[in-house]
């Protein structure tokens, strides 16, 4: 409601805040919001996997694998993981909103950019899978890879699974199929295969790639698209396995990615030997060793050069004062004494210490915080 007012300004007495509880209530104020920012953050899609589990380890800790995924054993053929790994980002969730959130982070960048990134992100991923799928078929100690009959039960186990995951959905079956025929015959499960119903076994899906007639144009850029319709497999009596029908060149070729690091070119895409990496997440005792590292570091550093700084502050007040830098400290050493060298010791530790425990956990938080969660991954990336 409007009424008259009175104009005379108005002064309010408060005692000053001590600097004391001011540094206490926003460090608090911090860590109230770096929990609230961790218990926010959502799990990413890939780990949410209808198929198995899907982990991140440690680099540091990871021992090198020479012969956990030995390519020319084919336990696990380069194809068999590529086309795996399309068949996952068309039917399974969690694995298509991950390629959708990769996909959308290149957005910014040029096309021809964008879509090497993409197939440098399907090659980590594939490889990621090829991985699992190895450790998983191999069983403990690679004990299994030394008998035909245990690795194929593994894959019978893996056809199981997949086709109770993902068999009720359109063209699943098919795909599932054309996946185990393009394995060695003596790895095939070929007795759960001859089980399959034959009218789900030709059912045709709903993936734009399998309403073509030939391979589309884009097959090797859209890793999201399947084999067409036209391709089934086929059971042959004489080798006593499956095979694909008509012919499809599976084609494995080595090649070298930017980082000199071996890599296959296959049918449906490349196959990475560095599976998908990311940053360590950082906890609060993370922040922690930060501040404690940064404080540390900074006031011992700017402790060793005070009698360099005193000299220039006295040099700078009195010009023509001393001859130089080491005639001006030999001088205030001889005529005030040792200590003088050190004046303002006390507020430089003071000073720096808080500057190396704010400012390292701060940019590392922030950092990741305004890129991760307030920006687009695309501004990151581009």
């Amino acid at each position: 409601e409007d009424g008259p007012q009175n104009n005379t300004p108005v002064q309010h007495s408060q005692p000053p805040i001590p600097r004391r509880t001011v540094l206490f209530t926003s460090a608090a104020a911090a860590l109230a919001f770096f929990q609230l920012t961790q218990s926010s953050a959502a799990a990413a899609p890939l780990e949410e996997l209808s198929l198995g589990t899907a982990t991140w380890s440690d680099a540091a800790d990871a021992s090198q694998p020479p012969s956990s995924i030995p390519l020319s054993a084919r336990i696990v053929p380069p194809s068999f993981s590529t086309y795996l790994a399309r068949f996952l980002l068309h039917y399974d969730d969690g694995a298509s909103a991950w390629w959708n959130d990769q996909s959308a982070s290149f957005s910014l960048l040029a096309s021809y950019e964008a879509k090497q990134r993409e197939g440098k992100s399907f090659g980590s991923y594939a490889s990621s899978i090829q991985k699992g799928m190895y450790s998983y078929i191999s069983g403990d100690d690679e004990s299994n890879i030394r008998s035909y009959v245990k690795v194929r039960s593994q894959y019978s186990s893996l056809l199981t699974s997949l086709t109770g995951k993902y068999g009720s959905e359109r063209g699943a079956i098919r795909d599932i199929a054309l996946l185990f025929a393009m394995l060695p015959p003596v790895y095939q499960p070929t007795d759960l295969l001859l089980k399959i119903d034959e009218g789900a076994i030709t059912a045709t899906g709903s993936n734009k790639g399998t309403n073509a007639e030939n391979f589309p144009v884009n097959f090797q850029e859209d890793f999201t698209l399947l084999l067409p319709n036209k391709y089934q497999v086929l059971y042959n009596e004489s080798t006593k396995s499956f095979t694909i029908t008509p012919n499809i060149n599976l084609f494995e070729i080595g090649i070298n990615e930017e980082t000199s690091s071996p890599a296959i070119s296959t049918t449906f895409g490349p196959l990475s030997s560095q599976p998908l990496s990311r940053q360590r997440s950082f906890s609060l005792d993370i922040y922690a060793l930060l501040g404690i590292s940064g404080g540390a570091g900074c006031a011992l550093t700017h402790t060793f050069v005070i009698p360099l700084d005193v000299v220039k502050t006295r040099i700078q007040t009195n010009p023509g004062q001393y001859k130089g830098i080491f005639d001006g400290a030999a001088t205030i050493a001889r005529e005030e004494g040792m200590n003088a060298l050190l004046l303002g010791t006390q507020a430089t530790i003071a000073g720096y210490s808080w500057y190396g425990i704010s400012v390292y956990p701060s940019y590392a938080f922030f950092k990741r915080f305004i890129g991760e969660q307030l920006l687009s991954p695309a501004f990151a990336v581009a």
